[in-house]
């Protein structure tokens, strides 16, 4: 009789190698996905205030102060200003105000006339001198005017003026224009008025800067009568620079 044998070795080494083939298998990974929109507006905006604090924190750490013009020590109206009394310290101030009420180089002031009394240390204004006018080189004249005659007694020092004066009178009067645009360095209270009359007077110091302008308005004070009209902040004129009253036209007859 004849008994089968089963052949277990075939049967082994399959499975020793199906699990082999098992145990060697790749893992499966869940791939990584992309940052959403949110994400990435959200990333920009930290970078975009991080660059922000940063540039505050240079922009006020960083000195921007300039160095202006003030006293050296106490300026009282009607003084020429010299280099002992100026000196400059840092300072910051708004840009459209620097440039036009104040000053950075001394040397502009050298020889201006004080209009208004700056203390020690004090910042030199625009409207505390006038600058470049009754400086040294130029010729100063002194005069009295009735104050109607000079707006009504309201120019203060540092105003400029146009000289203007009047020779004869009725149809043979004319008037002219002495001086243009000259700068009052002082003023002075005077009584009683010029021809005895009641109203207010003073004696008003301008700076000419030529000859003929001196000799113009010392003849226009002795001969004529003055007027001062305030010209600060104006143009120059434009147009004739003397006036005589017209001549009256006869009237026509019945026939023309």
């Amino acid at each position: 009789m004849l008994t089968a044998k089963r052949d277990t070795s075939r049967t082994g080494d399959e499975s020793s190698g199906a699990g082999k083939s098992d145990s060697r298998a790749r893992p499966l990974r869940r791939r990584r996905s992309l940052p959403g929109s949110r994400a990435v507006v959200g990333g920009f905006l930290i970078a975009a205030a991080a660059v922000g604090i940063f540039a505050a924190y240079t922009n006020a750490s960083t000195d921007h102060r300039v160095d202006y013009v003030v006293a050296q020590r106490p300026l009282t109206v009607g003084q020429h200003v010299t280099a002992e009394d100026l000196a400059t310290a840092p300072m910051q101030l708004p840009s459209n105000l620097s440039d036009q009420f104040a000053y950075r180089d001394p040397a502009r002031l050298i020889g201006a006339v004080v209009t208004s009394p700056v203390r020690a240390g004090e910042l030199v204004q625009a409207s505390d001198v006038a600058a470049g006018e009754g400086g040294l080189g130029q010729r100063q004249v002194s005069f009295p005017v009735d104050a109607s005659r000079a707006v009504d007694g309201t120019l203060a020092v540092g105003d400029s003026v146009d000289v203007l004066a009047t020779y004869g009178s009725g149809p043979d009067a004319s008037t002219m224009a002495v001086a243009i645009d000259v700068r009052v360095i002082a003023l002075s209270a005077s009584s009683p008025s010029l021809g005895g009359t009641s109203g207010r007077s003073e004696v008003v110091t301008v700076a000419l800067k030529s000859w003929p302008d001196v000799l113009a308005l010392t003849q226009a004070v002795n001969a004529g009568q003055v007027l001062l009209a305030r010209s600060t902040g104006a143009t120059m004129p434009i147009g004739p620079t003397a006036y005589k009253t017209p001549v009256p036209v006869g009237t026509a007859g019945p026939n023309g």
